[in-house]
């Protein structure tokens, strides 16, 4: 460093000229020069605008008058200003031609009298600046080093201070072109080079500030941009091929707009000039050539000059600026005059130029339902915020899509969103939501391990990645732009700008990869990631004379560079950058934000126009959240974040997204939306789909179910997308939380509290809560137990009915209708062998929501079922597995060998079953279809939609055998008349003993029909013990009672056939009808609540009755029974809505057994009858084989027809 000779001074003011060529400054009046420009010209003996009148220049320049320009002749700046001040200008070398912007403006400040601090990298350059300073008497310090070097630049400031004593002005200018290549062939140390020289103006700007507020300056900072990148929220000026260039640039200028608020209170004035393209060597050697040569390997062939003469074409005056123009513009922002009126600006300076880019007006993302990104497989990787991470990989997973999570603590969050449970110990709804979701730790500075993770990802035959989400995370604790410390500075950059451009770099290789290898390529370096980045950073030839390429030796062939553009046509995938979130407070907080924001705002439209370039399918957007107005919405994030990696989001590209400003658009109102829609087990599998989809579909969802974390992980999903939903654990099979639920939902109100959101209560429930019970042939059924007879019951019914009619009264409560969709099974109706007590309760929940459609209907309450054969995914491991040891179990070593078994099968088991996501679907089109689809069962099956008679068997018993045995529990004279004509049947068909076995209330009335003549009874002339000959036995039994029917059967040696004649319900056992019974309309709570209570107790009554005492005596049945025997179920066509129950559950159990008998070859019969014998009748002529279909019923509870959902498998 040295000192450059001292100015020499005359008066006046003007300087002496110390060599020819140097008497006027450039564009001052003069020979040679140019006439000064209308907006102002750096420093001559005269000022560079004038007024002429009234008021006149004085002869030394100075003004009379008014010299701000009040009424008199003004100047727009003062040129002796200068005079005697300290610049500093970076960059000041001179090189070729006319020199750069920095060698003329530092000239430019010289002829005004300032004196210079300098500093270039190159010795031989600098100090030919230096030397011309020198020749005009000028002042000058210089330091030959690298800007990006700090401790250079500090040693420029420390000599400064201390040969002058101050410094006035600073003028950021240093700066190089960087790899003119697409980002994907930029090596990183060359990335980070060229970003770090041009924000040497973060290191100079703290170092100045702190020189002038030592020595009390109020000065001025100008950084020297680009209008290439000038920062705008509506207009994106992408610069292809340039992205360290143009991220930098971007960075600096809004640097300057921050530093100017924090030094405000200094008197310290900070700018940014964005100038056009300005003559120069760099610009016709460097940017043109090379930038021409870049296109050209991407299948774009154009000539430098062709790039030069489009440029110039977005001029009015058709051409560049030229760098006196820039010396003048600098100067004139640096001055009295014009320092405080661009304060905090980024001044265009550009000569017009126009570049054509359309405006940033991003396509509305938050309407509309999510959409479905199933089997795409998504990456997310960076420095992600943990609950920013959390909602994102929850929303993908949501929608679908498999994540893998690469982050430092990629682990942690994932273990935090499954509870703290290890894989192995996930729920149901967990291993949905994150069975396929993968941590990876990653430290995101470490290139190595970046490289590693996607070439993992790009391996294999069965490599995918559709698309890569780069989460920068949160900006540091920095509060200021000019006082961090230079570490801080690093880590900025680091996390900012170097990692964030190496991951966006490894996503676009990736993406080519998996497209060369779409495009069919066999060449090996381009289908691995590591050569394939050894390839793309090969130089491809220097220009040679006129612009033609001299291809390089070791760089890029013909036919490579053919295959190249092949696969990048064939490349495909989503590149989506997540910056920092600012809200209103945190930005006057922390200006970083905004700063680091321009700088990835500049990159990523940048790669769109790249990828553009390439003709690739690539898409390159970015997402910053938080607004102005509002905290930062994670919900929307990952709602925008997938749109833009769903297929259909393949024309958008090169935009910068804020979903949480006011005008960023509306999130979905669906059908559903502001309705309250609860979900019973809604925390996974089947539930967790429906609640789901209802999400998307805009309902409010309440979750209920036992299993807290799945409950909680959906929940999150569903608010991830952008939902709300409410967990509450809670087991419907106990009324107390039932209850629960109901008050989770009474506690939601829409918006504004109008129409049918005015009360809180439920607007659809969706019965999907159930259990899969035990795998037992019915001899094996246990009643008690968990998964057995009582608690299968418990929840796939009584539970899943009572919460129905508390929705139903809620329903009515509100008088605002609503929608109950049950979810039972294909197979209710169906010989599902081993399943009885899983078909048993189906069966009642689906007759119920036939009976009640009709009733609910005025009341605008639909009721439809829903019916699933098995469903992808665990349950139906889970059921596949059971069935192969069942059937093992009973003797059936191969089932598939079994021609039977192999036919059963065939009916009952899908090729190819419908997914959780299909049963959604019909969930959904039921609700919107409402009461115009109510009492219409809809099938989601691949399985035939009809249900088809089984075939009478003719091996069916024709006589009752030695012994006969008749369980009854009849009370009308018609019923005890039936168990009368069967036993009189027996014993014409030849029993030798004939069992009546009745209750109490049966015993009772039976007294009247057995006197001598009763008069059209069956039982007066029977031959009852011990009075005849003592064939026919009556004795008392309990049906409800296992131990008494297990009595009664031990009593005998052998029993042959077995009838069981149940009663129908009585008054005091009905309970269908309650909730839509209109006199409850006039009721208050209370008496509701107490009809409620009552109607709970015939409901307990009529399953014990007529549902498990009907298990009770079909199991004894099954287990005494001999070979050859036979079980009939015989009972009259239903009257009421109890008795079609009783009679579709009893004929349900037969309809299994009869199938269970059958496959395992048992040779036991399982028979159905509606008719009662007549004497001397053959029983196969009197008694209905099982049917899949049922026998007739009476007209008003026929079965309707069934719909088919639009969605259906």
């Amino acid at each position: 460093m040295r000192p450059g000779g001292a100015a020499l001074r005359r008066p006046g003011g003007g300087r002496e000229v110390r060599e020819e060529g140097h008497s006027r400054v450039p564009g001052a009046p003069g020979a040679g020069a140019a006439p000064p420009a209308a907006h102002g010209g750096p420093v001559g003996t005269e000022p560079v605008m004038k007024r002429t009148g009234d008021d006149t220049r004085t002869e030394g320049g100075g003004m009379k008058g008014g010299g701000n320009g009040e009424t008199g002749g003004f100047a727009l700046f003062d040129p002796d200003q200068f005079r005697g001040k300290v610049v500093m200008v970076t960059g000041a070398g001179k090189g070729t031609g006319p020199g750069g912007i920095g060698y003329n403006a530092a000239m430019a400040f010289a002829r005004a009298g300032a004196r210079l601090a300098i500093i270039g990298r190159t010795g031989e350059t600098l100090l030919r600046t230096v030397a011309e300073i020198e020749d005009l008497g000028g002042e000058v310090i210089y330091e030959v080093g690298d800007v990006s070097d700090e401790a250079a630049l500090a040693r420029l400031f420390a000599e400064t201070g201390k040969a002058f004593g101050r410094l006035d002005i600073l003028i950021n200018n240093a700066g190089i072109s960087g790899d003119v290549r697409a980002l994907v062939r930029i090596p990183s140390r060359n990335y980070r080079y060229a970003f770090n020289v041009h924000l040497h103006t973060m290191a100079t700007t703290r170092l100045a500030a702190r020189l002038m507020r030592e020595r009390g300056i109020q000065g001025t900072i100008l950084n020297v941009g680009t209008y290439f990148t000038s920062p705008h929220r509506q207009i994106l000026r992408p610069y292809p091929f340039r992205t360290p260039y143009t991220g930098a640039q971007a960075w600096k200028l809004e640097h300057a707009r921050a530093a100017a608020w924090e030094l405000a209170r200094d008197g310290i004035r900070v700018m940014a000039l964005n100038l056009g393209p300005v003559e120069g060597g760099r610009i016709d050697s460097i940017v043109y050539p090379l930038g021409a040569m870049e296109r050209g390997l991407w299948g774009r062939e154009v000539a430098g000059e062709d790039i030069r003469r489009k440029t110039e074409e977005m001029h009015p005056s058709r051409r560049f600026l030229k760098q006196e123009d820039a010396a003048r513009s600098i100067l004139a922002l640096a001055s009295q005059e014009l320092r405080d009126s661009a304060n905090g600006t980024v001044v265009e300076l550009a000569g017009g130029v126009d570049y054509k880019v359309p405006p940033a007006a991003c396509p509305p993302l938050l309407g509309g339902p999510p959409p479905d990104c199933r089997g795409r497989r998504v990456l997310l990787i960076g420095r992600p915020d943990a609950a920013q991470a959390s909602s994102i990989a929850l929303a993908c997973a949501a929608a679908g899509a498999r994540v893998v999570l690469a982050a430092p603590d990629a682990s942690r969050i994932l273990s935090s969103l499954a509870g703290g449970k290890e894989p192995a110990a996930y729920g149901d709804g967990q291993r949905t939501l994150l069975g396929s979701m993968k941590a990876v730790d990653l430290r995101p500075e470490n290139e190595a391990e970046i490289t590693a993770l996607f070439e993992d990802l790009t391996s294999g035959p069965e490599a995918e990645l559709d698309a890569v989400i780069v989460m920068t995370g949160e900006t540091l604790e920095a509060a200021s732009v000019t006082d961090v410390t230079a570490e801080v500075e690093e880590r900025l950059k680091e996390r900012f700008a170097f990692e964030p451009a190496a991951c966006m770099r490894h996503a676009l290789a990736s993406f080519l990869v998996l497209g060369n290898r779409r495009a069919g390529l066999k060449d090996p370096r381009f289908l691995s990631l590591r050569s394939c980045f050894e390839l793309l950073e090969r130089g491809r030839g220097t220009p040679g004379k006129g612009g033609a390429l001299q291809r390089l030796p070791e760089g890029w062939r013909v036919e490579e560079e053919g295959l190249l553009q092949a696969g990048a046509r064939r490349g495909q995938g989503s590149l989506i950058l997540v910056g920092p979130s600012v809200t209103r407070e945190e930005a006057d907080g922390a200006p970083m934000i905004g700063v680091v924001r321009a700088g990835l705002q500049a990159v990523v439209s940048s790669l769109a126009a790249e990828t553009a370039a390439a003709r690739s399918a690539i898409r390159v957007n970015a997402i910053f959240p938080g607004s102005d107005s509002r905290a930062a919405d994670a919900a929307r994030t990952a709602r925008t974040a997938l749109h833009l990696m769903a297929p259909d989001g393949a024309g958008i590209s090169g935009m910068i997204y804020h979903p949480d400003e006011r005008n960023a658009g509306i999130l979905a109102r669906g059908p559903l939306a502001g309705r309250t829609a609860v979900v019973t087990g809604g925390g996974r599998n089947l539930g967790q789909a429906i609640a789901l989809r209802l999400a998307r579909e805009g309902a409010r969802l309440v979750l209920a179910g036992r299993g807290q974390a799945d409950l909680e992980l959906t929940a999150r999903a569903i608010r991830a997308l952008g939902g709300e939903a409410h967990a509450v654990v809670a087991d419907i099979a106990f009324p107390g939380q039932r209850e629960r639920i109901l008050q989770a939902a009474r506690a939601l109100t829409g918006p504004g509290g109008e129409g049918r959101q005015a009360m809180g209560g439920v607007d659809l429930w969706v019965n999907n809560a159930g259990i899969g019970g035990a795998f037992a042939t019915l001899p094996d059924i246990e009643l008690d137990g968990e998964a057995r007879w009582h608690q299968t019951l418990a929840v796939n019914f009584t539970g899943a009915w009572l919460g129905m009619v508390r929705a139903i009264l809620d329903m009515r409560r509100r008088g605002a209708g609503g929608e109950v969709v049950n979810i039972s099974t294909y197979y209710a109706d169906q010989p599902y062998v081993f399943r009885i007590p899983y078909t048993v309760p189906k069966i009642l929940l689906k007759t119920c929501a036939e009976i009640l459609a009709d009733a609910l209907r005025p009341h605008g309450i639909s009721v439809t079922d829903i019916q699933p054969s098995l469903i992808d995914g665990p349950r139906f491991q889970w059921v596949a597995k059971n069935y192969a040891e069942q059937f093992k179990k009973h003797g059936v070593a191969e089932p598939l060998a079994d021609p039977a078994v192999k036919e059963w099968f065939r009916r009952l088991i899908p090729d190819r079953a419908p997914r959780p996501e299909d049963v959604a679907e019909a969930v959904c089109f039921a609700a919107r279809r409402g009461p115009a689809g109510s009492g219409q069962w809809i099938p989601v099956s691949t399985l035939p939609a009809s249900r088809l008679d089984e075939p009478a068997d003719p091996a069916a018993p024709r006589s009752p055998g030695g012994t006969a045995l008749i369980i009854g529990s009849a009370r009308t004279n018609s019923e005890i008349d039936r168990a009368g004509a069967l036993a009189a049947w027996c014993l014409e068909s030849g029993a030798q003993r004939v069992v009546v076995a009745a209750d109490d209330g049966m015993t009772a009335r039976l007294g009247p029909h057995l006197k001598q003549g009763a008069s059209g009874s069956p039982w007066w002339n029977l031959p009852i013990a011990p009075e005849r000959d003592g064939r026919l036995e009556i004795r008392g039994v309990d049906p409800t009672s296992a131990q008494g029917v297990a009595d009664l059967f031990s009593s005998f040696a052998e029993v042959d056939s077995v009838f069981y004649v149940p009663g129908a319900p009585r008054t005091g056992e009905r309970f269908v009808m309650f909730p839509a019974d209109p006199a409850l309309a006039g009721l208050d709570e209370a008496s509701i609540e107490a009809r409620y209570r009552e109607h709970q107790r015939c409901l307990s009554l009529f399953l014990d009755r007529h549902v498990t005492a009907g298990l009770i005596v079909a199991r004894q049945a099954a287990r005494s029974l001999g070979a050859g025997g036979s079980f009939t179920v015989s009972q009259p066509a239903p009257r009421t809505p109890e008795a079609l129950l009783a009679c579709e559950a009893l004929r349900q159990m037969v309809r299994v057994a009869a199938e269970e008998f059958r496959l395992l070859g048992k040779g036991r019969k399982a028979l159905y009858a509606q008719k009662a014998p007549a004497p001397g009748a053959r029983l196969m002529e009197v008694e209905t084989a099982v049917r899949a279909a049922g026998a007739a019923r009476p007209a008003r509870y026929r079965r309707r027809a069934a719909i088919q959902a639009p969605a259906q498998a």
